[in-house]
């Protein structure tokens, strides 16, 4: 039996009052006594449960003085009110004291101790791109088109108002944009890493997801941060993530992390993926075939596409974005909002959206980390 301080919280059976919310972890798909965690890059995130069956996440950084609250901060305060963001905008950046002692509430100093510096925001609808790209290759799901599209647009625009503010994610990836496919919207996760322009790069930080990165990082050093710690980073990305969204289906190709490239193969322009994109897209629309061509063989980011040419390549498609609406009022409940619907261009037939949402399986005896994933995404019982 684990001694963690989150397992020793699970174990207690008890909620603790953490930054005004009452909240008890959820415990591991396979190994019930540990708190259900998955660790990427910087950080350990748990799923925490509260009383109104509202589900967050926690997010324990390794090295929180190498970031430094200053930096979470200031992040969330720039960013602008819109439901892609919501994941930032609705954070708290704890501290020992964010953990209450309320009567009756789980209260332990190892528990104060892990909050410090660790961060609490609400899990965002849907799933990330790695699970939908995952029932699309199985069949599981039947998405048109007209839905890819608005993913595109959803991802355009996200990366648009960073640009605007002259900033950038820094890690746009396979496990860093969630979809909510019956809504068509996009939200972005994990700024851990994002560039702000009067800030110094943190000295715990990323240079991107294998598979995602720009070549001409990837063949310099892809240790070396400074490389992405720019304001055009995220469109080598975007313009993968673009294709990913585009042509993923059940005769897609696949990497080893679920998307379409491996690095070494996307460096190299060559392999499965390479062939199937070029191929796909090229039949989709040869403006949209240029434009992903042009981002993953530019030696510099300022010089890819940006998000105004991607919104020219993706009309040849048909389809036109409505602008996302603002979120003025985001607080810790339900929003209400809308992401990007789209209108087809005159004489275009009604897109049919027809969606075959499958439930998760229930664990296996694997402890991989597909199941605990599916632990983490899979929403409350009514």
């Amino acid at each position: 039996m684990s001694d963690a301080p989150l397992d020793l919280w699970l174990q207690s059976g008890r909620c603790a009052a953490i930054a005004g919310h009452r909240l008890r972890p959820q415990p591991h798909p396979v190994f019930g006594d540990q708190a259900a965690g998955l660790t990427r890059n910087q950080a350990t995130t748990y799923v925490l449960e509260a009383d109104d069956r509202a589900r967050w996440m926690l997010k324990i950084l390794n090295a929180p003085d190498q970031i430094g609250t200053d930096y979470l901060t200031q992040l969330t305060d720039l960013l602008p009110n819109e439901a892609v963001f919501m994941a930032v905008k609705q954070r708290q950046i704890l501290d020992r004291h964010s953990l209450g002692s309320a009567a009756g509430s789980y209260h332990d100093a190892a528990l104060a101790e892990a909050l410090d510096g660790a961060i609490l925001m609400p899990q965002v609808p849907g799933s990330d791109w790695a699970t939908v790209a995952n029932q699309l290759r199985s069949g599981q799901w039947n998405t048109p088109l007209p839905s890819r599209i608005a993913w595109c647009y959803g991802l355009i625009e996200a990366v648009a108002l960073l640009e605007a503010l002259g900033c950038a994610h820094r890690d746009l990836s396979i496990g860093n944009v969630f979809i909510d496919p019956t809504a068509d919207r996009v939200y972005l996760i994990d700024f851990e890493s994002a560039f702000l322009p009067h800030l110094e790069i943190p000295a715990a930080t990323t240079c991107g997801t294998p598979g995602y990165l720009a070549p001409f990082v990837a063949q310099q050093d892809v240790t070396d941060a400074r490389l992405t710690w720019c304001a055009h980073a995220d469109r080598v990305a975007l313009a993968i993530l673009i294709a990913e969204f585009l042509t993923i289906d059940v005769h897609a190709p696949m990497a080893g992390d679920g998307g379409l490239f491996e690095q070494d193969a996307l460096d190299m322009q060559a392999g499965a993926g390479w062939d199937y994109v070029n191929q796909q897209l090229q039949g989709l629309h040869p403006a949209v075939l240029d434009c992903f061509l042009a981002a993953v063989t530019t030696d510099r980011f300022d010089a890819a596409p940006s998000p105004d040419q991607w919104r020219g390549a993706l009309a040849h498609l048909g389809c036109q974005p409505i602008p996302i609406p603002r979120v003025d009022d985001i607080g810790t409940g339900t929003l209400d909002f809308e992401m990007p619907t789209l209108k087809l261009a005159r004489n275009q037939p009604e897109p049919v959206v027809s969606f075959v949402i499958v439930p998760p399986p229930p664990p296996s005896t694997d402890s991989s980390i597909a199941d605990l994933v599916q632990c983490m995404l899979r929403q409350p019982e009514a």
